[in-house]
């Protein structure tokens, strides 16, 4: 605990105890933060990233941090498909880090945000109506990220890909790799198209 008695580390631990009616024993720890919660908690196995949003959302109330939270529960999105949209699918260790430090921006352009959101959920809504499964491949970042990167392509148009989606679905199927799954989409777009792309 810190010098206000807030607890830096054994929230889970507390607890217990105080269910249990047994003594709490701790340390006190002058001029404590947030930051010693961190270097408490980052290597161990179960210290996760959602424990950081936590911890940065709750704990600091910092609104960047509150505010992915809610974009979260809203699109009902996991922590990972929440950053890949935000931070956009090239997703350097850099920003990883940012947001395991409490330095994570949200985005400013909400109706760019908006547009991706409707884009990635248009995409589930129509794999689901033709049944093309397994539909939690396409939810991981390992999908969402080539996906990200042919959409915001300013080669793509959209609205053509809608099209070419529509009429050939049953190309759609689960890749091992990003390049596999963007000759995927560029298979779709350039079927029968004069002003075929190419995007690596």
């Amino acid at each position: 605990m810190n010098e206000k008695y807030e607890v830096l580390d054994g929230q889970h631990r507390l607890e217990a105890a105080k269910s249990l009616g047994l003594d709490i024993y701790y340390f006190l720890k002058n001029n404590g933060s947030y930051k010693d919660i961190i270097d408490f908690n980052q290597h161990k196995k179960n210290w996760k990233s959602e424990d950081y949003l936590k911890l940065f959302a709750e704990g600091t109330l910092n609104n960047n941090y509150l505010k992915l939270q809610n974009f979260m529960k809203i699109n009902n999105f996991d922590l990972a498909q929440a950053l890949i949209i935000l931070n956009g699918p090239i997703k350097q260790m850099r920003e990883y880090s940012d947001f395991k430090s409490g330095a994570f921006i949200y985005p400013s352009d909400e109706a760019y945000i908006e547009n991706l959101v409707e884009k990635v959920k248009y995409f589930w809504n129509m794999i689901s109506s033709h049944n093309i499964k397994p539909l939690h491949r396409f939810k991981n970042t390992a999908f969402l990220k080539p996906y990200l990167i042919f959409i915001t392509n300013p080669l793509v148009n959209w609205e053509l890909f809608q099209q070419k989606l529509e009429l050939s679905w049953f190309k759609i199927g689960t890749r091992p790799s990003n390049n596999l799954y963007l000759e995927m989409f560029m298979d779709i777009y350039n079927f029968r198209n004069q002003n075929k792309i190419t995007i690596s």
